[in-house]
């Protein structure tokens, strides 16, 4: 006896409510909780070189997009009787996309934020090692007279500042 499409659906719409009541009681409260430790220690050193609001700010937007935005999208896919209740295309939204542009900001951040610590040392060294009270070096080294311009060092947070539209 070959299974009827309406039995079909019924159990697509049992495995998605499924995983979408798993996702409310287990995942979103323990990403609740974490973010409420990341908060608790956002002023210590370790967590605010982590950028804690950004990292908070990604944990919420995806829990809202996969746990309230999503499911609003698909209930007309789901469930075809509710189509004509619910006529918002959510999943065209500007949201949508919310997620994915808060990580790319926190990665882009982290990685300035390696790339200015990596030349701000190599400059250190360099200055280090190229001292005036070295008698061995003479006074007119352009290393010492014209020091080189890092990027991250020279024009910090620069190119977000003027590259970064929001409104």
């Amino acid at each position: 006896m070959a299974p009827t499409p309406q039995s079909k659906l019924q159990t697509i719409q049992v495995i998605y409510c499924s995983v979408l009541l798993l996702l409310w009681i287990i995942v979103c409260p323990i990403a609740f909780y974490y973010c409420y430790e990341i908060w608790q220690f956002r002023h210590e050193i370790f967590w605010k070189r982590r950028y804690p609001k950004l990292t908070i700010a990604a944990v919420l937007s995806v829990i809202y997009w996969v746990g309230i935005g999503r499911p609003i999208g698909d209930l007309s896919d789901i469930f075809p009787s509710i189509h004509k209740k619910i006529p918002i295309p959510i999943s065209n939204s500007p949201l949508s996309q919310l997620c994915l542009v808060v990580m790319y900001i926190r990665v882009w951040f982290l990685f300035y934020d390696y790339n200015n610590g990596l030349q701000l040392i190599s400059k250190q060294w360099e200055t280090a090692l190229l001292s005036p009270t070295d008698s061995s070096l003479p006074l007119t080294n352009t290393a010492i007279t014209q020091p080189k311009s890092y990027w991250t060092l020279s024009k910090k947070w620069e190119y977000l500042r003027y590259r970064t539209v929001i409104k």
